[in-house]
């Protein structure tokens, strides 16, 4: 596996939802079948609570955004520092965007992908 490219994988979506964080982490679990999202408060004020999720060597996101009914999912692949280093980090964010717009019968778009909240 020496020779090999490897490439990671980075995905950032709003989603438009009205009800709760937890509601749309619960729904998002079972569409994309899934474990549970956690939910809990960040490490750093404000201290908002975020969702997040690992399945399939990917770590995911998902926190409420600046509008109300307005939420952003952020999705990247784990163990990629070589990966993002190198440049080789394909994004996925308008794959993500259509997919769950048809899984979940949300209005998704893809948005700019930035660091990961802690």
């Amino acid at each position: 596996m020496n020779n090999l490219q490897v490439f990671g994988a980075v995905a950032s979506v709003c989603i438009r939802f009205d009800g709760s964080l937890q509601a749309l982490a619960d729904k998002l679990s079972a569409a994309l079948n899934i474990g549970s999202f956690r939910v809990e408060a960040s490490e750093h004020p404000p201290h908002t609570d975020i969702g997040s999720a690992e399945a399939l060597g990917w770590e995911l996101w998902l926190e409420a955004g600046n509008t109300v009914g307005e939420f952003n999912l952020r999705g990247e692949t784990e163990h990629a520092v070589e990966e993002v280093f190198h440049g080789r980090m394909h994004d996925l964010s308008p794959w993500l965007a259509r997919f769950l717009a048809m899984m979940c019968d949300l209005t998704v778009t893809p948005s700019a992908h930035d660091s990961p909240p802690s």
